[in-house]
């Protein structure tokens, strides 16, 4: 790699740095430190990639507790809404409820007095 950012000149060593960005951006910094770190025994590699199983873990759990929220949150805001929601209508129906009961109300007394006056004409 050495030979390629010499030889590449300045354009080469703007690509590699592009590059290396672009890979610690989307995949982590240990993931960089890993694949670019010479191993010199299989011990080494063992612990190097015990350590980014673990930091692969780690942000795993992370983005699940995010997730979960998001889950959560979704969830109570919809319930909130649908239950604001039937409020609402059961508050339109009881006030329907109540004039219906007034033009029924207002009917019968109607109905009545005219009824009080057929028989008081009697």
């Amino acid at each position: 790699m050495e030979d390629r950012l010499a030889n590449g000149g300045d354009e080469g060593i703007a690509e590699h740095e592009a590059w290396t960005e672009e890979i610690e951006e989307s995949l982590g910094k240990e993931y960089m430190i890993m694949i670019m770190t010479n191993f010199t025994g299989n011990e080494e590699l063992v612990q190097a990639l015990d350590l980014f199983k673990e930091q692969v873990e780690a942000k795993v759990t992370a983005f699940e507790g995010v997730i979960n929220k998001a889950v959560k949150d979704d969830w109570f805001q919809t319930e909130t809404e649908l239950t604001t929601n039937q409020h609402m209508r059961n508050r339109d129906i009881i006030k329907e409820i109540v004039n219906n009961t007034e033009v029924f109300r207002k009917a019968n007394r109607e109905r009545f007095s005219k009824w009080r006056e057929e028989d008081n004409s009697d």
